[in-house]
């Protein structure tokens, strides 16, 4: 008997302990995402007090994707996503049809967070959203 308590409290603290994955980028109630998008991130960069990244988003479905629309993502310090530095946007003014691509630019700044410290800073939870309506 003790020893099966002994396993059950091993195994709650491992639990417990476990590092928690990270989730998604929740689009802002109101918002509607768009699903059959494919993201390219072509370049990171730092300039003028922000982290800069840039690529591509094909439209993977069948119906066009019009304007306005927006890209958002969050930006981590670095790969291991253990700090997470903030969220970024921005609007699309591009319609684009079905397998067709366009380009996006996010730029992320905050106050808090002096990006020129994090020069392998790393983009992910990329997403495409319509605004409310």
């Amino acid at each position: 008997m003790k020893w099966g308590l002994a396993l059950v409290a091993v195994a709650v603290l491992a639990f417990a302990c476990s590092p928690s994955p990270v989730e998604p980028v929740v689009v802002p109630a109101g918002l509607k995402t768009i699903y059959d998008v494919e993201f390219t991130v072509l370049s990171k960069d730092t300039a003028n007090g922000q982290l800069v990244a840039s690529g591509t988003v094909r439209n993977t479905g069948t119906i066009p994707i019009v304007q306005p629309w927006y890209v958002g993502a969050d930006f981590y310090a670095d790969t291991t996503l253990n700090i997470r530095l903030g969220w970024g946007s921005t609007e699309i003014m591009t319609p684009i049809e079905a397998n067709e691509t366009t380009f996006w630019t996010i730029r992320f700044s905050s106050p808090n967070v002096d990006v020129y410290s994090f020069p392998s800073y790393f983009i992910t939870n990329i997403q495409a959203y319509y605004p409310a309506q």
